[in-house]
Order: C-alpha cells, then structure tokens, then sequence
C-alpha cells in the first residue's frame, strides 16, 4: 500500500443501503492519487479508529454493539462477540498488541467505562469484561491513549468537586493473569501555562502519540471554529515525556517526521522536503467534525486548507482516518543527510554574502551628503524608504505618515516571525519587504488584536495589553488588569497616544461585557449588558473580526454575523445588537466575516464554509437596514481579523476584488466578485474554494 499515509474514508448509502455495496475511498498521500473500492467486510461499518498494528477497528452503524477489526494490507477480519449494553457514542481505542497474537486486548474507553475485549482472535473464547474507571468518586473521560511497554497512556477529565472539569494524564494497565483487572495512575502533569493558556484561541485541541517508543503530547491553538467544525490552526506546542522525571520537555522541531493527528488514531511518518506532499516538520490534521485536512508548518506557524487529491471524495462519509501500513515506518524512503547539510551550507554561504554586500553599501552611501539622500527619499515607497534609513544611518526613520502614504497608497501586510523578535512589512503588489527587530517582544507570544492609522494593539502572552507603531517605534502599555486579557475583540478609536483615544474589548455569549478604557481617564471601566431571548439578538463574541469605530459609535460583527454596536449617549455607555441579513442555513455555514467602512459607509463581508460562498452587504446605519452588493465601486477590500480597508483603485481592471490574509505559496489570494472565484496576485490561476491556501498567525493589513 505504499510508503507513505493513506487516509481512508466509508461512505455510507443513507436510506438506501441494502440496494448497493458501500463504496470505501483509499488515498494515497505518496502517490498524490485515490481510489474507490468495495470491499464488502466494510459495508454498514464506520471506522471507529486505526491502531500502530495496522488494523482498523470497526462498529456497525445500525448496531452500536457489533465490532469487529480488519487489516488493510492481509485483509484479515475478525468479528467480536457483542458488546452488551453497548453506550452509543464512539470510543478512543488501543491495542496491547495485533490482534492476531494470542496476547492481544482491545481496550475500549468511554465516559466513565473501560471496556476491555479479551484475545480479539479466540473465536467462541473471545469475551468483553467491563471496568469503571473514576478518580475521587468522579468519572473518568478519556480524550486519547496510545498502548507502550505494557502500559497504557491517556489524556482524560473529570468533573472537580468545584464543578469544573480538571485535566489529567494517566497510566493504566491490565493485569497479565485471568482476572484482567485494571490499574488507574493519574499523574496532574503540568505544562508551562504562560504558553498555552491564555484566551486567544477559540478551542484548544489535545492529541497524544507514540514516536519511536516516545510519547509525545501535541497542543494545538485553533481560532475560526464553527458550526461546520472549520478552524485555523493559530500555534502548535509539542512536548516530550520524560519517563523518568514524569514531566514534559519543550519540542522545538519535528525533524524529518511528520506527525498526522486524528481522535481515530494519531501517527507518524517521514516527511519530504517543501513541496512534497507530505512535508518534514510538518502536523496534518483531520478536522474532527467537517472532515477538512489541515497542514500546519512548525518552521514559520503557516497553516493551510489542503486536499490530498483533486479526485479524493470524503463528503457525505465518516471521518478520514489515518492508516499507515506497519513497515512503512521502517522501510519509508529518506533522503541522506549530506543533502540537508549541503542545503545548510548554501544558505549559510548566502547570508554571509548579503552581509558583505550590505557592509559595502553601507560604506558607499556614507560618502553621499545629506540633502541629496532626502531628495532620493522623497522619491522612494514607504518600505524602500525604511530599508534605506538602515543602510544609511542618517536619515531619520520617523517620517510623517502623510509622506508614507505618497508612497504606499495600499495597505501592508504585518507579520510577527521567529518568535516575535522579528517584525515584517510587506507591499504584495510591489513585492517590497522590510523587516525590522522588535527586542522587547523577543521570546514572548504576541499577537495583534487590532489595526488602524498605522498602529497595532497587542496582546504579549495572555497578561499585557500593549500598543505599538512599528513605523516610528512608538510602543506603549495599557494600565494592567485581569479583565482586559481574556476578551475576544479589540479596537481603539484613534491614536492610542492621543488624549482623546477610546479603547474597547468585547467577550460574552448573549450576556457581554465590554471593558472601555478612556485615556483622558486613564482607567479602566467595565460594562455588563444582559440578554432577554424573548426580545433581544442574540450575540457571540467574535475572535476572528475586528470591530470599526464608525461616526462615533464601535460596531461588532459575532460569530453569526448579527451586528452589536456600542456608543455613548447622554454620557452613558449602551448596547444594541441587530440581525445579520443572513438566511439560517447560512449562519450555520457562516466561516468568517468582517466589517470595512467602505465609501463612507459601513459593509459587512460573509465568507462562508472553505469560502464556496462570499457575500457583501452595505448596511444604512440610520435604517438600520442591510443592503446586498455586487459591486465594491472604485474600489478595494483589504480583509484581516485585525483589520479592514478599502482603498480607491485606479486601474479598472483591478476593482471589485477582496484582498484576504491567505497565500498560496508567497502571494496573496484575492475574491473577484466579477469572476465569483478566488484567484492569487500575479498568477493566472483560479480557484472555487480556499482549498490549497494558508493563513499565517500574529499579522494583519496596516
């Protein structure tokens, strides 16, 4: 079956199954191709999970009961004894061995309930024996386990005597002697909070998994979630267990593996270099519930919507599991080592040369005066200009922003690199890049909240809410407090250095609360606004859409679309939300949206699962009253979750498109609403969907 992952989807034939044989879908992640098949020992039967054996466990669909487990590479099937009194929701599984082995148990885990299924291949002797499991009188959940050295490993919950659900990891094992007893170890394994658990992610996603007789614990970061299970990868932390001091060690980098993580089974293998298709240093991960697959790149955060194959069909099927054949990991192809070694050598070589070239221009641009150096200046775009002020030392970086925008009439992309120590600017359009340090970020997590008038609003690691102009490098901090940091959305008014500047942040479901910080003040005041579902819009705070201050007033978009605005009216703070002009269906579709003042009035962007659907609605702000466009006018839209503008267009042929923070590759994709597809800056081609774009973190349009 190849030297490399396979994902496996069944499809099931919904109200219509004993008319035809279900047909399975096998990809080939090494091929790049997939195939159809019917095998008739998978008909009526979802995969449940896949184990490091290489068998597949199965559960009848009609029959929540009846299990049974086959091998992808012999064909093997084995059907269990029934399971009684079987729960109905799907269980993590492992086993302590192949199943065709006489040693074999299968264990399966759920909600308070070890189920164990005793020599799997015994025929008539095969028999389940059940166990609780709990912890202080409360059940036990497991989330993951993986099978090593005759002890099983889990990530699992519980309910606290406080009323909360506690986080632990746990060592169980079965009793090698008949009565196949079960011991329950719980192990409260911390992890740096500072790191993973400050509230910038809509969800956190925990997957645990055996490399090499090591056991490695994945947390991924995720934000855009919704109700068709999308989401952005935001950050990944990867920590190594250290069986003897039973704590964690930080994981920089993956290697040359690759890790593939999936709630029906997590695994490894081999990855190529960029380009290939499955890349070293890389995590794939299946979307649990919509069944996208996500790849995500530890050397620079990027993430990206990816399908294995144009042909690979997963709609209206379980879940894509993983299956790696058992010697694939021993036998997969590699490439040698001198070859990353001469690839370092290269860019080492490269870099020095840079650095003589740079050295030399700086001692020629020395001998030229002054005066001379201001006129080529005034001449320059915005980023050349600031690549200059490096090379020449002096000029004086900190011009007005009128004179930036002589020459940059398009906003910038921003980004954070190298654990934000780095900031980047970047013009798409003119493909022009400064970058510059930011030492007092440096090995801190930051990430931008909000954008505007060439400012951003950051928030460093869960516990600072700061503001930074990365052109002047004027940087301030908000006054502390508990409640400025876990809040969805961030927006101020103008300059935040500016006497006059209003700062926002927005959290709650339904009952919001909204921390409003007045620099004339120079304090903090919160505001806590209830909900009535007989009479009041319903509102969930959105982390992925910044907010506009418009005429005056700051408006919301939430997760549905429904618009909040909150103003001050007779000195007094006050909130309204209104409906979004989406139909039901399209709410529950709904993936991202955004606000932009566009020529003079506030529009709203819907962009809806894997961006199948894009829609652009003006809203009247006095009739409160949404109207639909389909055509942006003389201009352009710059969308990010930080910020939003609308620049005017002079080139005719270049209008009605909406510029997102996405790429393929190195350049940005943009939605034609004259073509109704998306398409990448500088290539000819075309796409229906987001599929094959990536997202970076901590950036924005400025």
């Amino acid at each position: 079956m190849g030297n490399a992952p396979w994902l496996i989807v069944t499809h099931a034939n919904h109200g219509n199954r004993r008319k035809a044989v279900e047909k399975q879908t096998f990809c080939s992640l090494s091929e790049g191709k997939s195939y159809i098949k019917t095998i008739v020992d998978l008909d009526g039967k979802s995969i449940v999970a896949s184990s490091r054996f290489g068998w597949l466990i199965l559960r009848e669909r009609d029959n929540v009961g009846m299990y049974s487990v086959w091998n992808p590479v012999t064909l093997q099937y084995l059907l269990l004894p029934k399971l009684p009194d079987a729960p109905e929701q799907r269980p993590r599984c492992v086993f302590t061995s192949a199943p065709d082995t006489e040693a074999c148990v299968l264990v399966l885990f759920f909600e308070g309930l070890v189920c164990l299924c005793i020599n799997p291949n015994a025929g008539g002797d095969c028999r389940w024996i059940r166990h609780r499991l709990e912890h202080d009188g409360e059940s036990v959940s497991v989330t993951d386990a993986i099978f090593l050295n005759g002890f099983i490993y889990a990530r699992a919950s519980y309910k606290s005597r406080e009323g909360g659900y506690e986080s632990l990891f746990s060592r169980l094992k079965v009793s090698e002697d008949d009565s196949y007893s079960l011991s329950f170890e719980p192990f409260f394994l911390e992890v740096p909070h500072h790191l993973i658990n400050f509230k910038i992610y809509v969800r956190r996603l925990d997957h645990i998994l055996e490399v090499s007789g090591v056991v490695y614990l994945v947390h991924m970061l995720v934000r855009h979630a919704d109700d068709m299970g999308n989401y952005d990868i935001f950050k990944a932390f990867i920590w190594r267990l250290d069986m003897s001091a039973m704590s964690w060690i930080r994981v920089e980098s993956l290697g040359d593996r690759a890790f593939l993580l999936s709630y029906r089974g997590s695994t490894w293998c081999y990855g190529g270099v960029s380009g290939a298709l499955v890349e070293k240093n890389t995590i794939y991960l299946v979307a649990d519930r919509y069944h996208t697959l996500h790849s995500y790149r530890l050397r620079d955060d990027n993430c990206s919507f990816i399908s294995p194959h144009p042909s690979f069909h997963w709609s209206g099927g379980n879940a894509p599991t993983w299956f790696i054949p058992p010697h694939c990991i021993r036998f997969v192809l590699k490439l040698p080592n001198f070859i990353f070694i001469h690839e370092e050598k290269e860019v080492s070589e490269k870099v020095n040369n840079a650095e003589m070239n740079l050295r030399l221009s700086n001692n020629l641009l020395s001998e030229i005066h002054i005066d001379i150096m201001s006129s080529i200046a005034d001449h320059l775009h915005l980023l050349d200009y600031l690549n200059l002020c490096v090379a020449y030392q002096n000029l004086d970086p900190e011009m007005t922003w009128a004179k930036w925008q002589r020459g940059c009439s398009f906003p910038l992309f921003a980004s954070f690199k190298n654990k934000n120590d780095l900031c980047e600017l970047w013009d798409p359009r003119e493909n022009i890049v400064h970058s510059f340090n930011t030492p007092h970020l440096a090995d801190h997590l930051a990430t931008i909240e909000f954008c505007n008038n060439g400012w951003l609003l950051l928030r460093v690691e869960g516990y600072s809410l700061q503001y930074l102009n990365p052109f002047t490098k004027e940087r301030g901090t908000y006054p502390s407090s508990y409640m400025i940091t876990c809040n969805a959305s961030y927006a101020f008014s103008t300059c935040p250095t500016s006497s006059d500047c209003v700062t926002v942040a927005i959290d709650g479901y339904n009952e919001v609360i909204i921390s409003c910080f007045e620099a004339a003040n120079n304090e903090w005041s919160y505001h806590s606004f209830g909900y009535n579902p007989d009479e009041d819009v319903e509102f969930w705070a959105n982390y992925n859409s910044s907010p506009k201050y418009y005429d005056g007033a700051f408006y919301f978009l939430d997760v549905k679309g429904n618009l909040g605005i909150f103003e001050k009216v007779e000195e007094e703070w006050c909130w309204d939300v209104y409906p979004s002009p989406l139909t039901e269906y399209e709410r529950l579709t709904l993936y991202s949206c955004y606000l932009v003042e566009l020529d003079g009035q506030l529009t709203c962007v819907y962009i809806h699962h894997l961006g199948r659907r894009v829609q652009v609605f003006k809203l009247d702000v006095w009739e409160l009253h949404w109207d639909k466009l389909h055509d942006l006018g003389e201009h352009v839209l710059f969308l990010s979750s930080a910020s939003s503008f609308s620049p005017f267009e002079k080139d005719i042929t270049k209008r009605n498109r909406i510029y997102l923070s996405r790429f393929v590759g190195d350049k940005i994709v943009y939605y034609s609403l004259d073509t109704c597809m998306f398409h990448t800056l500088g290539e000819g081609d075309s796409r229906i969907d987001l599929y094959g774009t990536s997202s970076q973190p901590f950036c924005c349009w400025i």
